[in-house]
């Protein structure tokens, strides 16, 4: 058990919680959140190509050209491993996907969406004037709005991949997941789906909460330790 990043985490959950649930210092939230999508949706402003631009990255369909580039990120590590490390990098990140994978499924899009939502209207329906791009885009289908904006599955989806695959992967290559993780969670700040605060807090508390138990035990030791045995019993038919 690694005792102290485990409760460095625990303290900055509450933190981060408590400063969300506390009006005096939400107030602060709130004002750091509208400054921030005021900025960036002000960038949208009389420049057509720029709106096209983030309209296609926010369509459903470039989700998958990011889970490609997912993979690409998970290849190019295992590549970069001694030959004799990769059936170990392998398990590592079979693991990351199997651990992304539960939390999106059953805490994000099962638990949370059906008996923990908290209802919050994102900026695009709060913050006046605003740019909204399914209207000025409109031939193309641009999530801009929800009225339960907290927290951000696709920013959860992200952070984990970053803090995941830095863990495994290295500082190097884990610094060019951390920018292209930016840049892919800069559209729905841009657009107004979601609020700063839904992903630094719901986001980030996610995150931390199933990681920190995850990693600072010996619970993702223990599954990597078997996935690479059943990779290492079928090593012939797993081109690594």
């Amino acid at each position: 058990m690694k005792w102290k990043p485990l409760l460095l985490s625990f303290s900055a959950i509450i933190l981060l919680l408590g400063s969300f649930l506390w009006p005096t210092t939400f107030a602060l939230w709130q004002s750091l959140d509208t400054t921030i999508f005021k900025f960036l949706n002000h960038t949208l402003e009389s420049h057509p190509w720029v709106q096209v631009f983030w309209a296609l990255i926010n369509h459903k369909k470039a989700d998958l050209v990011e889970d490609a580039i997912f993979l690409l990120f998970f290849i190019v590590a295992i590549r970069a491993a001694p030959k004799e490390k990769r059936i170990r990098r392998t398990a590592e990140f079979i693991f990351c996907l199997l651990l992304a994978g539960s939390l999106i499924y059953f805490v994000n899009r099962t638990f949370l969406r059906n008996h923990a939502l908290l209802p919050r209207e994102s900026p695009s329906l709060v913050v006046t004037p605003c740019i909204r791009l399914s209207k000025e885009v409109p031939w193309l289908i641009v999530k801009d709005e929800t009225v339960t904006c907290f927290p951000g599955d696709h920013a959860t989806t992200l952070l984990l991949f970053t803090v995941l695959y830095t863990f495994y992967a290295g500082r190097k290559l884990g610094t060019i997941a951390a920018l292209y993780a930016i840049f892919r969670i800069l559209p729905r700040l841009i657009v107004g789906a979601h609020w700063t605060s839904d992903i630094i807090v719901g986001s980030g508390c996610l995150v931390l909460f199933f990681l920190s138990l995850a990693l600072c035990t010996p619970f993702h030791t223990c599954i990597i330790d078997r996935i690479e045995k059943i990779l290492r019993s079928n090593h012939e038919k797993v081109p690594i």
